[in-house]
C-alpha cells in the first residue's frame, strides 16, 4: 500500500491498515509504539530554508521569528521535535 503523503502513511500505521510506515521523524517522536530512526548515512538530508520576504506587510515579526529560530531557544524547539540543528 502507497500512501500520496507522509501524513497519510503516518495514518495507515496508526489505524492497523498497515504494519509499518516510513514517515518524518518528527511526526512520531512524540508518538506511542516503536519508532527506528533511519540511520543518516543512508539518505541525503532535506536541506530546509528560512527567509523573510522583502515585501512583508510583517517584516519586523517575520525578522524576529527568524532571530527566534537561530538562536539557542529556537535551536532547542526545533531539537526537541525532531528537527537537526542546521549546518551555518
Amino acid at each position: 500500500m502507497y500512501a500520496t503523503n507522509i501524513s497519510m502513511a503516518k495514518q495507515y500505521a496508526g489505524s492497523g491498515n498497515a504494519d509499518a510506515a516510513l514517515t518524518a521523524y518528527s511526526l512520531v517522536l512524540h508518538e506511542a509504539g516503536k519508532v527506528l530512526p533511519v540511520d543518516p548515512s543512508l539518505y541525503a538530508s532535506i536541506n530546509q530554508a528560512l527567509g523573510v520576504v522583502a515585501a512583508s506587510k510583517n517584516a519586523t515579526t517575520a525578522k524576529r521569528f527568524a532571530a527566534y529560530v537561530l538562536d539557542t531557544a529556537g535551536q532547542a524547539v526545533l531539537e526537541k521535535h525532531g528537527y537537526a540543528r542546521p549546518q551555518l
